[in-house]
């Protein structure tokens, strides 16, 4: 097996860009892709960063209600509580275990939290997603799999029989290709003569808390009451593996398929909707940390699910188009399948 890599490293893109969140499932469609390999993968990673050594931290998810205002107090509550319902029923249709808090049940957890109440989600968790990422490089390479770096595929052509695979300085051949090009996958598929496909990169940025005002959160991951289906969850509240504390990331669509870190944000943006929970934060507090693409695959009418599927059998050819949030979650067993799928093809 060859994984071919644009970049001279592996993780360079969403696979070290995200939250490091391994979530519940519990604001995806009970029905979708995203959910079923969610929910497998919760457990499935957790399994894998144990026998492996990988650093995670249980945290939990508060998904709270906030307020800018005691004028717009009730308005948000209003707003938030039918959203809090279709979280819990979707809970409900995928067996999460949640608990309803209030505001006191909040202090509990969060005691410097401003949450009016919310739903908590116990089965989240933080992990070292770069330790994630080069621990299977290594079980790869252990393996046999040979990691070709800097090697940008600009063409593929069928001839019957197997891919002929081209980079601008060498030629491989393949009876399987499997794309998983994250914000180029729908290029690659179009380059295999599969096209239908268009995605469209969504911009997040986090800002981090810097000084004392970093440990005003203890350990749980706090997100906003976001309608399902909206194109991110709210810019959230994140205690990382390393015990650094973000915000973000928010959402907007990006015109290139680049990382560019040059066109920020203003922290005011996050901060507004940050001190719906920290009142206590100011500007001064915050300071620009990374951002990243999702991957979003256009849907129109419903939410954007995972895009798992068999092109071509002769020589076999497997789409993965749209793997975003919760691609890291549901990694492992999304790799599994592929692998039972090939298995049948074969």
């Amino acid at each position: 097996m060859t994984v071919l890599e644009r970049h001279s490293e592996i993780a360079r893109e969403a696979s070290q860009y995200n939250s490091g969140v391994i979530h519940s499932g519990i604001h995806l469609d009970p029905n979708s892709l995203k959910a079923h390999f969610a929910r497998k993968g919760s457990l499935a990673m957790r399994l894998y960063c144990m026998s492996r050594g990988i650093m995670m931290r249980h945290t939990g998810m508060i998904v709270g209600v906030g307020f800018r205002n005691l004028k717009t107090l009730w308005g948000e509550w209003r707003a938030s509580f039918s959203v809090l319902r279709e979280l819990k029923n979707r809970a409900f249709a995928q067996g999460i275990s949640i608990k309803t808090l209030t505001c006191f049940g909040v202090k509990r957890l969060e005691p410097h939290a401003r949450v009016l109440g919310g739903i908590y989600i116990p089965s989240v968790w933080i992990i070292d997603k770069k330790a994630y990422a080069k621990s299977l490089f290594w079980g790869g390479k252990k393996r046999g799999v040979e990691f070709r770096f800097e090697e940008e595929v600009f063409g593929i052509k069928n001839n019957g029989h197997q891919f002929i695979v081209r980079t601008k300085s060498n030629e491989y051949e393949a009876d399987i290709l499997i794309n998983c090009a994250g914000v180029y996958a729908d290029v690659i598929s179009n380059l295999a003569r599969f096209p239908g496909y268009k995605i469209i990169p969504w911009r997040g940025e986090y800002y981090e808390v810097v000084g004392v005002k970093s440990s005003l959160i203890r350990n749980c991951l706090i997100y906003p009451a976001v309608r399902p289906g909206s194109m991110g969850l709210g810019i959230h509240i994140t205690k990382s593996i390393d015990e650094r504390l973000f915000l973000g990331p928010n959402a907007k669509i990006h015109k290139e398929r680049e990382y560019v870190f040059e066109d920020k944000t203003s922290p005011r943006e996050f901060l507004e909707e940050a001190r719906c929970f920290l009142p206590q934060l100011e500007e001064k507090d915050l300071r620009w940390a990374y951002a990243g693409l999702r991957a979003k695959c256009i849907s129109e009418g419903k939410e954007a699910d995972f895009v798992i599927k068999i092109e071509s059998t002769d020589p076999i050819f497997i789409n993965l188009i749209g793997i975003e949030s919760p691609g890291l979650s549901a990694s492992l067993p999304i790799a599994d399948h592929i692998s039972e799928v090939i298995r049948m093809s074969i």
